[in-house]
């Protein structure tokens, strides 16, 4: 019996051990899982001026928000996603979620004669 109980303690303790080392393994969640609340502003680049009803959506996924009329955004990611950000008068930009606030400068598209 004791043989048997020390054999379960082992297997236990070995178990622990394994999981403990990959709990940052995807398959265990990790600190990428997490949702934050983004938020943002979008601007000119050429003279910081807000950019109002810019399209910010995650790539992959349905969520997609405006800019308000102060160029601010708030949109739930996930860090590492990629976020797209359009307006018709500027070039898209792809911008990488890094943290929970984020500064965006967009360049204005340039007129074809």
């Amino acid at each position: 019996m004791k043989g048997k109980l020390a054999l379960l303690m082992g297997v236990f303790i070995v178990i622990s051990f394994f999981l403990y080392q990959y709990k940052g393994d995807k398959r265990l969640g990790s600190k990428n899982d997490k949702t934050l609340n983004v938020t943002g502003i979008v601007v000119d680049e050429s003279n910081d001026m807000p950019v109002s009803r810019a399209t910010i959506e995650i790539q992959d996924e349905k969520v997609k928000v405006l800019t308000n009329e102060y160029g601010e955004f708030k949109i739930p990611a996930r860090r590492g996603q990629k976020l797209y950000v359009s307006h018709p008068y500027y070039k898209r930009r792809v911008v990488e979620v890094t943290g929970i606030q984020l500064d965006i400068k967009l360049i204005e598209k340039k007129e074809s004669n």
